[in-house]
């Protein structure tokens, strides 16, 4: 039997998050519920995330962006960028900048030049990455035992993000994986996928149908 209690253990978590924001309030809801921090990978743009995480006070990490407050943190990967954070393109610092989104350009605090939110082109002919944090995305991937799938792509959707996630599920031994998406067939096209190298697996209508009627938050 599947232990639905995982979260005890549970070290790691891949979130691939949609603009939906009663799907990410839910998402934090889990988040809280968690006693050990993991990673949260993500490819939205969007800052309603890292707004909730501060909203209640779940403190996290970006990479040469934000350093965490205290020893107990998310580390956040955002592989399309961010629009909370803003790099200035004369000295290409990078500021974590708590926005809600219609802010549009800033004041760089290192040379006071305009900066602008930080957002990269993944799935174009010639994307525009942040090659770190895909580097570590996928070093979370592949040591973590544990997943969760937010709103997975399908692979005629994302390529990119697709194959980032079936190369580190070839590549990791997972103990448990979750798969949360509205899509019928995005649930059986990963399950199929997880079925094929593991033996744990299991399919969600959406984020609140997982917290409320399977994990018994």
């Amino acid at each position: 039997d599947i232990d639905y209690k995982f979260l005890s253990t549970l070290s790691n978590l891949l979130v691939t998050l949609t603009k939906e924001e009663e799907e990410i309030e839910s998402l934090i809801k889990l988040i809280k519920t968690c006693p050990e921090p993991g990673i949260i990978i993500t490819s939205s743009y969007s800052s309603t995330l890292t707004n909730l995480l501060i909203e209640n006070n779940i403190d996290f990490s970006i990479d040469n962006v934000k350093e965490p407050q205290t020893t107990n943190y998310w580390r956040i990967y955002p592989l399309r960028g961010s629009s909370s954070i803003f790099w200035c393109p004369k000295c290409k610092n990078k500021t974590f900048y708590n926005n809600d989104e219609k802010t549009l350009a800033t004041i760089c605090k290192k040379c006071y030049e305009p900066a602008y939110p930080d957002l990269y082109a993944i799935n174009a002919n010639n994307p525009q990455t942040g090659p770190k944090n895909w580097y570590h995305a996928y070093a979370g991937l592949i040591n973590s035992s544990n997943w969760l799938l937010v709103s997975p792509p399908k692979n005629t959707e994302n390529e990119i993000i697709h194959d980032l996630i079936s190369t580190a599920l070839s590549n990791t031994n997972l103990k448990q994986a979750y798969i949360v998406s509205n899509d019928s067939k995005t649930r059986d096209h990963w399950n199929n996928n997880f079925n094929r190298t593991n033996d744990l697996s299991i399919s969600c209508s959406s984020l609140f149908e997982l917290i409320n009627n399977h994990l018994n938050i």
